[in-house]
């Protein structure tokens, strides 16, 4: 049975309709993430990854950690998840969502492979001011390093990542294949409230290795929550060429 999960918030504002914000933080970018770590002296290739549904942080105080995440169970984890982490506050909630999450990896001598992905349908993600809702988030990844005459090929691709019927206080957006940022704003003062990313993107490439990982939708309330809903990360690495 699918049930609704509570996180604890405290937020007085209320948010006007969004805008896109040209101004706001690329959510394309391809740095801040480093270069896999190095595998263990026994074998030169190593691949690893996971995948999560949803995490949170409210004022730095209550802290939800990744659930359902392929570190507790794999693959192909699903959960309908209920409960409250604080009673008597404001709400951050989320109504009717199923989390599936699962990955992958492979390691020989002739590729290092990590493929991870999170989706669920979230029919409402709520809090002051702002309503989020989607048939459809999906975040996967996919690192590879292929091994051919003795030189090394490192890729990474977000291939299959989507955002499909997203609705953001009762407007309609549409479907999403490409990282954006979208801002929300108090509607006297304009000061910045929120702020949506989609499809959110970080990935290194080099060499030897590959690593990248994806938020489907990261929601961050201003000095008040940071909420992820549908992560993948992969790395790959090989040595054995250097």
């Amino acid at each position: 049975m699918i049930r609704s999960l509570l996180l604890a918030m405290t937020v007085g504002c209320t948010a006007d309709p969004v805008s896109l914000d040209p101004t706001a933080p690329d959510p394309t970018r391809v740095t801040a993430m480093p270069a896999a770590p190095d595998p263990s002296p026994d074998s030169p290739r190593s691949a690893a990854g996971k995948a999560y549904g949803v995490s949170a942080n409210v004022l730095d105080l209550v802290e939800l950690a990744p659930l359902p995440s392929t570190e507790v169970a794999n693959p192909n984890t699903l959960v309908a998840l209920a409960g409250a982490i604080c009673s008597g506050c404001q709400t951050l909630a989320f109504g009717d969502a199923a989390f599936s999450v699962a990955e992958t990896s492979i390691s020989n001598e002739v590729r290092t492979d990590d493929l991870a992905n999170a989706t669920t349908n979230l029919a409402g993600l709520s809090l002051p001011g702002l309503h989020i809702a989607a048939t459809t988030l999906r975040a996967a990844t996919h690192a590879w390093v292929t091994a051919n005459d003795g030189l090394a090929d490192a890729h990474a691709n977000r291939d299959g990542s989507m955002i499909q019927g997203l609705q953001i206080n009762g407007v309609d957006y549409g479907d999403w294949y490409e990282p954006a940022t979208i801002s929300i704003t108090t509607p006297i003062t304009g000061t910045p409230l929120a702020e949506i990313r989609l499809l959110e993107t970080n990935v290194s490439v080099h060499a030897h290795d590959a690593s990248i990982a994806v938020d489907a939708l990261h929601v961050i309330i201003a000095e008040s929550a940071d909420v992820v809903v549908a992560h993948a990360e992969s790395k790959a690495i090989d040595l054995s060429s250097q």
